[in-house]
């Protein structure tokens, strides 16, 4: 079942990469566009996009391309020990987790995964927990457009968890000149980023532009991988980089980063030289410092498999 089906259209109502809103990155939108406007201010949570579909008292989740989650259980009943004042609704969350990577949380809860959890597995999954951002009825993400700007729906929202503040993303205004000055803030007290939604802004399936952007602490693309590389000395037979399709026909080069350990990195080598599975053709977050007025990334590093979504480039 996906998102589509869950809310009785059919699976193919719309294509995968239509199934929610995008973010566009703050430098990436011309001025004119997004100076002297204010925008609701919050902190960009470093987990796992979340489509929360509540019809009457039955919850489920599904990814930002519309397939269903595994391991959610626990957050089902977690929910349905708690009174929302919404019946059929989708809430737009967060799944994230403090105990674990973005790379492992993703491991555990990928709508792919056939493996059961492990104990230890179960035990950081009891530790994920939900961030609601946004709530649109069965009927708008059905026409792919809200009828209400953000912070109407922002509204909504806070109707519809009732006493469960926790589980609603906190929000401030700020003008154009102090977006940058709010990101810092974010960023020094260790969180990935800041978003910024125009007060007015309709949520656009499939959209991406001035009424949701983001800043963050690094930039991040979404790479499909063509090329593998063996370590050498202590990391003989791990993998030590991966290469990654980029603009323009050009390859980059990039580590394995955070999230990634030496084991780990050691089953990947074993399972491609094997044949049994290979990280050639899926797509993966690369981060990196900073991009350079020639178009190359500063250090670049290979974070979580990005299963839900298509290669930038």
């Amino acid at each position: 079942m996906n998102i589509f089906e869950a809310i009785g259209l059919p699976h193919n109502h719309r294509e995968p990469d239509r199934c929610t809103m995008k973010v566009k990155h703050w430098d990436k939108v011309p001025a004119r566009k997004k100076n002297k406007r204010e925008y609701i201010a919050q902190v960009k949570y470093d987990g796992i996009y979340c489509h929360v579909v509540k019809s009457g008292s039955k919850f489920k989740f599904f990814s930002r391309s519309g397939l269903e989650l595994s391991n959610t259980r626990r957050l089902e009943r977690i929910l349905l020990d708690q009174q929302h004042n919404a019946d059929q609704v989708i809430f737009i969350a967060e799944l994230c987790c403090d105990e674990c990577s973005l790379e492992e949380l993703s491991g555990l809860f990928n709508p792919n995964r056939v493996a059961s959890l492990s104990l230890e597995q179960a035990a950081v999954a009891y530790e994920a927990y939900l961030v609601y951002h946004d709530i649109l009825t069965f009927e708008e993400y059905r026409k792919g457009v809200s009828r209400l700007g953000y912070v109407d729906r922002y509204l909504e929202l806070l109707n519809a968890v009732g006493r469960n503040a926790n589980l609603l993303i906190k929000s401030d205004r700020v003008d154009s000149d102090a977006v940058e000055q709010y990101a810092d803030y974010c960023i020094n007290l260790g969180e990935e980023g800041a978003v910024f939604k125009t007060t007015d802004g309709l949520w656009r399936a499939g959209y991406r532009g001035v009424d949701i952007m983001k800043i963050v602490k690094q930039v991040s693309y979404d790479l499909e991988c063509i090329g593998v590389e063996e370590g050498e000395g202590k990391y003989k037979g791990k993998i030590a980089n991966l290469l990654f399709k980029w603009k323009d026909g050009q390859t980059i080069k990039a580590m394995l980063g955070e999230g990634w350990t030496h084991n780990m990195a050691e089953i990947l080598y074993v399972d491609w030289v094997s044949g049994d599975w290979s990280p050639i053709g899926k797509v993966y977050k690369v981060y990196a410092l900073q991009e350079s007025s020639k178009g190359k990334l500063r250090l670049p590093k290979v974070g979580e498999r990005r299963f839900d979504k298509e290669a930038d480039f």
